[in-house]
């Protein structure tokens, strides 16, 4: 036998000893079933189905996990947004975000400042195109002049 050979030999035993350890898990777990099942049940006898009383179970209401993470981010942004005097971008919003230890990502607080465009909530004083960022004031450019 070479080197080779033995080694795959050794290989095989290695998987047999495994197998062997896998067969005496399961009849160690079916011995210990079987041992449970041989155990006379003492419990009272189950009262006839129109006696029984149906417990109806109460869970406790599921967190809204989605909603409350969206409602922080927009809670976020806005707090950002008060913080900062005149105009600003979306690279402002940003970086007063990270002084609040705030991290959300750029697309989320792009999307937020839409919302908040449509919503009237600010305003575009200069849209921007490619890389250039959108201007955005609080006030009102209009009511300004």
């Amino acid at each position: 036998m070479n080197r080779d050979e033995v080694q795959q030999r050794l290989a095989e035993i290695q998987e047999q000893k495994r197998k062997l350890e896998a067969l005496e898990l399961a009849y160690a777990m079916v011995a210990e079933d079987q041992a449970a099942l041989s155990t006379p049940i003492t419990e009272e006898p189950l009262a006839p189905p129109s006696q029984a009383v149906v417990q109806t179970p109460v869970y406790p209401p599921l967190p809204v996990v989605f909603k409350k993470f969206a409602h922080s981010k927009s809670l976020s942004i806005r707090k950002a947004i008060e913080s900062i005097d005149g105009y600003f971008t979306i690279d402002d919003v940003i970086a007063k975000l990270g002084e609040q230890n705030v991290t959300i990502p750029r697309n989320d607080v792009s999307f937020a400042l839409s919302r908040f465009r449509k919503s009237g909530e600010i305003f575009v004083v200069k849209q921007g195109a490619g890389k250039i960022p959108s201007l955005y004031t609080k006030e009102d450019p209009e009511q300004l002049l």
